[in-house]
């Protein structure tokens, strides 16, 4: 009787998960379950190792076509109303009833067939205010949060690296951002080039009561010079009586045409504010290259990570999933030997508690493989940028191959990186826009000494009987100006003289740093290239050892406990070959942005 209700609740507790699991995910976290459990005449244990989804040259082997679940191509996250939350204990237990009574009608009655899932959810840390997530198909009647699944029409094919690297470069917000500057610098240089703008200016006053009634308008333009210096003209008329302190106002009838230039002859002869501004924008628009690449090769990187992250998460996904099938297929053998009296029960119920450990485990692992492959949707993107959550069906089978790295290469690869990296490329461009303001400054320590030239010429009818504004007119002058002191010049010099010598010291560090990044990711890649090795030899020991222990346990001169302890141990040596890949490959990325290998795409 205490069987029938162990096994009772058993039966409903894995109920509950499967319908809980269904509605949740529509089916698309079931992936490559068993949906029964073949009987055997005798304990077989030998069929499967923990391992056997690790990349050593055999594919993950998956179970019957009759298990696998359809996967669906959305997920819903809902927010359930206010009404909906605080459930009472009743009416959970009710539903998990109507699913008990739906799984009775699918299942069989015998335990080694319930291999679902075991999910536990804790009573307490739950506040009755806060809101409750459901998870549910849409329905139309709730707001939704909806995440695409499938990145492509064919979400069969495995996922490769450069297939995110790809859509990073395709599509990837903050990497549009980061071009979207190139724009930006380019404005700005427009800009300081509008101070060589042609400018016209005109105007006109008029005093139409008094006793001197006058009416003068004119107009002019001026072109400031790129070698220093301006070139002016205008026009100008003056009718009317005019005071005769104000006689230079009028103008002959036609009025007055007239024209000259400046020309700096010491200060701001070499350069001046307008040419630094322009040096500087110039300097800013080369220096966003370097940023951008600076940027691309992060996010490259980071894209890099995550994806192997997703790899290697549902390479523990499936030797989780190895280890759970092989304790649920000994269980029929496990069964009949109990009934035959061959076995102690006792060895039964430690293998259904190891199912449901195995199970717990699974969950775990699950939910570590979700999380990673909805971090990797950050990089993956549709054309038009929408994050794409990658599918189980698109994990690759394997690792890639690893390759060890030659030592001998790090002379030349340290060269190609100090030579690719963006941030000395970024330093060089910073310290000739220091040199722009070093020559501004030197220029402001030069005397000020201008010569200006100016012809004049009044056309039409004499304005007065003297004549006098009708002959051609020229008149030159010289204008010196000269601070004592300087204390503004010799202050700028200082400051920006010991900017240069700090920009010095930092272009050194910045060469040691790539120095040592260099030699770092070539000691990590050598590293994790022997774990690898033996990680794998590891794996090998393991493996006899677990193959030894189920052939005595099969022949009565073992134990359950045993069993187990040797399963456990290849499937951690099948975790530390994952995770010496994934350390692998992840050093792989710190090598190639290290070296700078990442090149920004080009732009239409």
């Amino acid at each position: 009787m205490a069987n029938s209700k162990a096994t009772l609740k058993f039966r409903t507790t894995h109920a509950v998960v499967i319908g809980l699991l269904v509605i949740a995910n529509g089916c698309s976290l079931l992936p490559d379950w068993p949906g029964a459990v073949r009987s055997r005449s005798k304990v077989d244990c030998g069929t499967r190792t923990a391992s056997s989804a690790i990349d050593e040259g055999a594919p993950h082997e998956t179970a019957s076509e009759e298990s696998k679940s359809t996967s669906q191509n959305r997920l819903v996250i809902q927010t359930a109303p206010p009404a909906r939350r605080g459930r009472s204990e009743t009416g959970t237990l009710q539903h998990s009833s109507e699913i008990d009574s739906k799984a009775k009608q699918n299942h069989t009655a015998d335990d080694s067939t319930l291999i679902s899932l075991a999910l536990a959810q804790t009573e307490t840390g739950q506040s009755d205010d806060a809101p409750e997530l459901l998870l549910t198909p849409t329905t139309g009647e709730e707001p939704t949060v909806e995440v695409i699944l499938a990145p492509n029409s064919d979400p069969t094919t495995p996922l490769q690296l450069q297939d995110v690297i790809a859509s990073v470069h395709a599509s990837y917000p903050l990497l549009e951002a980061a071009l979207l500057s190139r724009s930006v610098a380019a404005g700005e240089l427009l800009a300081t080039r509008g101070e060589f703008d042609l400018k016209l200016k005109g105007g006109g006053t008029s005093g139409p009561f008094g006793f001197y009634r006058t009416n003068r308008f004119g107009a002019g333009a001026s072109q400031p010079l790129f070698s220093g210096g301006e070139i002016f003209g205008g026009y100008k008329m003056g009718r009317g009586n005019f005071q005769p302190w104000f006689g230079e106002r009028e103008t002959n009838d036609g009025g007055e045409v007239r024209g000259g230039f400046a020309i700096p002859w010491r200060q701001n002869r070499q350069i001046d504010a307008r040419r630094a501004a322009i040096s500087r924008a110039t300097y800013g628009r080369n220096a966003v290259e370097p940023e951008i690449q600076t940027q691309n090769i992060a996010f490259v990187w980071e894209a890099s990570y995550a994806y192997w992250q997703w790899v290697a998460a549902g390479r523990n996904y499936r030797i989780a999933q190895s280890l759970l099938e092989i304790a649920q297929q000994r269980n029929q053998g496990l069964k009949k030997r109990v009934d035959e009296g061959d076995l102690a029960p006792i060895e039964l119920t430690d293998n259904k508690r190891l199912i449901v450990s195995r199970q717990a485990t699974l969950i775990d692992a699950e939910r570590k493989f979700q999380q990673s492959a909805i971090k990797l949707s950050l990089f993956l993107r549709t054309v038009e940028g929408r994050p794409v959550v990658p599918s189980e069906a698109q994990l690759p089978e394997t690792f890639p191959e690893v390759i060890r790295i030659d030592s001998e290469q790090m002379a030349s690869d340290i060269e190609r990186a100090i030579s690719n990296r963006p941030e000395l490329v970024s330093l060089d461009l910073l310290r000739l826009q220091l040199g722009v303001d070093l020559a501004q400054a030197r220029n402001l320590y030069l005397p000020a000494v201008d010569t200006v030239l100016v012809a004049s010429k009044d056309i039409g009818e004499a304005a007065s009987s003297t004549r006098d504004k009708t002959p051609f007119e020229l008149e030159a002058s010289l204008q010196i100006s000269v601070p004592l002191q300087r204390r503004k010049a010799r202050g700028k010099i200082q400051a920006i003289e010991g900017k240069l010598q700090q920009l010095s010291a930092k272009i050194g560090f910045t060469r040691d740093k790539i120095t040592t990044d260099v030699q770092q990711v070539y000691a990590a890649r050598l590293a994790t290239y022997n774990r690898i090795v033996k990680a794998r030899e590891s794996l090998e020991l393991a493996r006899t050892m677990e193959q030894a222990e189920r052939r005595k346990f099969d022949l009565g001169n073992s134990n359950l406990l045993l069993v187990n302890l040797r399963e456990q141990a290849t499937a951690d040596a099948a975790k530390n070959v994952v995770n010496a890949l994934l350390d692998y490959f992840q050093a792989k990325a710190d090598y190639r942005a290290a070296i700078a290998l990442e090149h920004v795409p080009e732009t239409g």
